[in-house]
């Protein structure tokens, strides 16, 4: 946190209310008082300036996580291929408390920093960093598929079962995995290290929560490899219907194309219009 300057007016003003406390004590005083935090419960003469001046920065680092968290509470983004896999509120939010990437940081956070677009600016870091060098193959925009044939013969064993209540999802894979689950208006689900056979089924487009004519999106990440099932608005050149997305990540590409390519989409896209 960047230095304070107090003029000798305002120590002298600071003085005649603290009764017995030293300049130093007075300047952590000051510095609480212009950073916003509650300078009042370290104005202790018993304290030294020291530990005055911790008491102030970890109330100011407390301050600035509780703004961080605001601010991406109430931002929203776009992942891109990502987006299957991760909540774009939840991910800068871990990422700016961890302070494990360069230039991203909580402490970097005021108030509106997701209109200001500082939040984007973190966000692209973050999805860099998880990208981490690893070629991007888009087919989305092309009749060709781009899957290798180990993920398209999977892709193509997805399957789906309709009942009253919701949209079945079959993904036909076996192993440990865990799984984020999007839907509605920020509706979210994460299941950790669940074990998936052939059997195993994930409910989509939920009837009544009212879900079955939202956007929604599935992953699953295995120990080798990743995927995702997102049905969103249509880019492509027909609009007309919402498309379901389809995206395996290994260590070396990201894959990304339209799942209509290698098997039936239209229970998960029906009704949805972009």
């Amino acid at each position: 946190m960047k230095t304070v300057k107090m003029t000798e007016e305002k120590k002298n003003e600071l003085k005649k209310i603290y009764v017995g406390f030293s300049d130093e004590q007075i300047a952590e005083l000051y510095a609480g008082e212009k950073e916003g935090v509650d300078f009042s419960s370290y104005a202790d003469a018993s304290l030294s300036a020291e530990e005055m001046k911790a008491k102030r920065e970890a109330l100011g680092a407390e301050k600035k996580k509780n703004v961080a968290a605001f601010e991406c509470r109430y931002f929203s983004s776009d992942l891109k291929e990502l987006c299957g896999f991760y909540n774009p509120s939840e991910l800068l939010m871990k990422y700016l408390f961890s302070e494990e990437i360069d230039g991203v940081s909580y402490k970097d956070i005021d108030r509106w920093a997701g209109a200001d677009g500082v939040l984007q600016g973190k966000l692209n870091r973050i999805m860099s960093h998880l990208e981490n060098s690893r070629k991007i193959l888009d087919g989305s925009d092309t009749p060709e598929s781009v899957l290798p044939e180990k993920y398209a013969a999977i892709a193509a064993n997805f399957k789906t079962q309709s009942d009253q209540c919701c949209l079945w999802f079959y993904p036909g894979v076996s192993g440990k995995a865990d799984v984020y689950k999007s839907f509605g208006k920020n509706g979210q689900s994460k299941i950790k290290g669940i074990t998936l056979d052939e059997s195993s089924a994930f409910a989509l487009r939920d009837v009544m929560p009212g879900y079955s004519q939202c956007y929604y999106s599935i992953g699953f990440t295995l120990s080798d490899y990743s995927f995702s099932v997102t049905v969103r608005p249509n880019n492509t050149a027909t609009k007309a219907a919402a498309r379901a997305q389809v995206v395996f990540c290994d260590s070396e590409n990201i894959f990304v194309d339209d799942l209509s390519k290698y098997t039936d989409t239209e229970p998960l896209t029906s009704g949805l219009r972009s």
